[in-house]
Formats: structure tokens, sequence, C-alpha cells
């Protein structure tokens, strides 16, 4: 399967402050490996989630079902380590629903978690300004 990318439009990033469980789930990695490791799990997420969904649209194009659940439940995982919510709760409905529903349903699912993709990253990039320039 090919791993395309999907652009997420950072324009419209929301510039929202950070929801509590992003700050703690961030203040615990930051109490384990310090600023470093912040840094690198920000970018990996940044990086990881824009893959996924690229790899989502091509699952959902090629009928790979279990192939998109895999990758919901992938995103799930790195959703919470950052304390994405919304976007892990938008991903643990995906990854259940895979299997069932049908390509335009899918598509708007992908839709709604490129949002929230989208949101996080503009609440990782404000956590970073009020940690001083860490995202």
């Amino acid at each position: 399967m090919s791993n395309p990318t999907t652009v997420v439009d950072e324009s419209t990033s929301h510039e929202e402050t950070p929801p509590p469980e992003m700050h703690e789930a961030l203040a615990l990695v930051q109490r384990i490996g310090g600023r470093d490791l912040l840094t690198k799990v920000i970018g990996l997420f940044r990086t990881t989630s824009e893959q996924r969904l690229g790899a989502m649209r091509a699952a959902v194009a090629g009928d790979e079902r279990q192939q998109l659940s895999r990758l919901a439940h992938a995103m799930k995982g790195s959703a919470a380590q950052v304390g994405a919510e919304s976007l892990r709760a938008v991903s643990a409905t995906l990854e259940k629903e895979a299997v069932g529903l049908g390509p335009a349903d899918l598509s708007a699912r992908i839709d709604v978690m490129t949002i929230e993709v989208t949101n996080a990253w503009g609440q990782l990039e404000a956590y970073g300004r009020i940690e001083g320039g860490i995202a």
C-alpha cells in the first residue's frame, strides 16, 4: 500500500489554550525526559499524524478496512500521548467503525479527524508558547 501524505491546512489551526489533559500529558513527558524528549514527542506527533491521515485516505480508497482500523488505533495512541483528547476519541470511534462503514462515511470521519489533528497542532503550538518555545 502506498503511504501518501495528507496536507493539513495550518492556516486554520486554532490558537486555543491547550486543554488540561494536554498540559498533564505533556508535563509528564517533560518530567520523564526533559525538554528534549518533549520536543521529540511533539515533533513525532506532528510528522506521524500527517502521514497517518494520508495512509487512512489510501486505505479507504483501497478498501483496506483492517489497515484503516490499525491506523486509527495508532492515531489514538499518539493523541493520548500528547493529551489530544478530542482526537483520541474520534480515532477510537473510527477504529471501531472502520470495518462496517461505507467509503463516503469513512471519508467523512477522516475529514473530522483531519480537523482534530489541526486543532491538536494549534494546541501544541500554544503549549509551546506557554512553556517557552517548545513546539
